[in-house]
């Protein structure tokens, strides 16, 4: 077993190497992998104050990000430590030491004592699968800590030197409810977000030659395999909405999904993403919904309201001109997701209202419309979404989901991080559990 005293003792035997008493900046040299390409990574960018629930030193770094995760000991006492997506499970274990009281860290100041704390204790990810509670022991290379944890788990600090179980059998069923998300749980303006960041992802990946093959119908070595998927996406989307109102059997929960669809389809406009707000409003339209009453008679008016000016936008007279007109507002600029159907419908009726030759000669007017439409269409994913901006007001989402949501993204938006200032920044570290919480949140809405 470890205890204070054998760790003083080994410090006594090799403090002549005397270094600083804070655990992270302490172990700077040997704990944190440096890159120059990254300089949360320095030393002087992370030490404990900066690891802890409050920061006295400015951070200016724009690629700062407020990842936090949760560790528990064995008597399920738990800390929350924020963290960068870099940092791996032998630091947190360093951190976890200090933080818990464990050992005070000024006692361990010599290679030797950390050494022997990190043989006596280790970071384990502890779930609960196929009806068994499920333990193992994280190496202390790995990162990405945040990410990697599913839903149904927990990372406890453990005693190597002890047999305790970290998680009794009666806690089962409470990693079991962890597990578990409804419709109802999840938040409106993350559900939106994340379909705006996938979706946005898939269209911006259409090559354009995949619009001439399909209008032409032509088989190009190529193919149409990214304009495939997203021709299926509101097809995809609708049903979705019809499913969960429908396998809803109570009367009182059922007219809550609706009112939750209202809310997402109104900030899928308010984001630009038309062809998710298409897809949930025909969903809500649908007849196995709209048979309904009982249900709606027991939606807000307010939101009744909103569904009606959302279903407005997809009138059809005048060829949509509603929608189309909104299109063409100054304040509507790119990035946009448009209404696919309706841009695929322009497109199969310029080339099918129109001779591809006239007299033997090629109809190049015809060829013209076509690629000024297409043109009109990629140039709608010109510029890439911001996180920063997909938020009425500056919160704590739009930090998660650049946090959770970069690595994906990135590929396809360039960065998503946003820029932030020192009180920002001070601001998140303080609210350790609240951005764990919408992190989790962020997880359950991508699950």
């Amino acid at each position: 077993m470890c205890n204070k005293k054998q760790l003083n003792e080994l410090d006594s035997i090799d403090n002549d190497n005397g270094l600083d008493s804070s655990v992270l900046s302490l172990q700077a040299n040997r704990l944190f992998n440096r890159s120059t390409s990254n300089p949360d990574l320095s030393p002087s960018s992370i030490s404990s104050k900066s690891m802890s629930s409050s920061t006295n030193a400015p951070i200016n770094d724009d690629n700062y990000s407020p990842f936090v995760i949760k560790v528990y000991r064995s008597d399920q006492s738990f800390k929350y430590f924020p963290l960068h997506k870099e940092t791996t499970a032998k630091q947190v274990v360093m951190l976890a030491i200090s933080e818990f009281g464990i050992v005070d860290p000024s006692s361990y100041s010599s290679s030797r004592v950390e050494f022997d704390l990190l043989r006596c204790y280790s970071l384990c990810e502890v779930s609960f699968e196929h009806n068994a509670i499920k333990q193992k022991r994280l190496p202390d290379h790995i990162d990405n800590l945040p990410e990697r944890l599913p839903i149904n788990a927990r990372y406890y600090l453990k005693n190597n030197h002890s047999t305790e179980t970290l998680v009794p059998d009666h806690l089962s069923n409470e990693l079991l409810r962890e597990g578990r998300t409804s419709f109802l749980q999840l938040d409106s303006l993350e559900i939106c977000a994340q379909l705006t960041l996938r979706d946005f992802a898939l269209f911006k990946s259409i090559q354009t030659t995949e619009y001439i093959d399909h209008v032409f119908k032509l088989k190009s070595g190529y193919g149409i395999p990214q304009l495939e998927k997203f021709l299926k996406l509101p097809n995809e989307e609708m049903y979705w909405t019809i499913t969960e109102i429908m396998r809803e059997n109570n009367l009182v929960q059922r007219s809550k999904v609706i009112k939750h669809f209202i809310k997402i389809a109104k900030c899928c406009k308010d984001m630009k993403n038309f062809n998710s707000m298409f897809a949930i409003v025909s969903g809500l339209d649908h007849k196995s919904v709209q048979r309904l009453q009982s249900t709606w008679e027991r939606v807000p008016d307010k939101h009744k309201k909103t569904f009606e000016e959302l279903k407005s936008l997809l009138d059809l007279s005048r060829n949509m001109s509603v929608y189309r007109n909104l299109l063409k507002n100054e304040s509507v600029v790119p990035p946009i997701i448009p209404m696919f159907p309706v841009c695929m419908k322009d497109l199969t009726f310029i080339n099918l209202g129109n001779p591809t030759q006239d007299d033997g000669l090629i109809n190049f007017e015809k060829l013209r419309m076509i690629a000024k439409e297409i043109r009109q269409i990629t140039n709608m994913a010109s510029s890439p979404y911001d996180i920063s901006n997909m938020f009425d007001s500056p919160t704590s989402h739009s930090q998660i989901f650049a946090g959770f949501g970069h690595q994906s993204s990135t590929d396809s938006f360039g960065t998503i991080r946003r820029h932030q200032t020192y009180n920002r920044v001070s601001s998140v570290i303080s609210n350790a559990k609240r951005i764990y919480d919408e992190s989790l949140m962020v997880k359950k809405v991508k699950t």
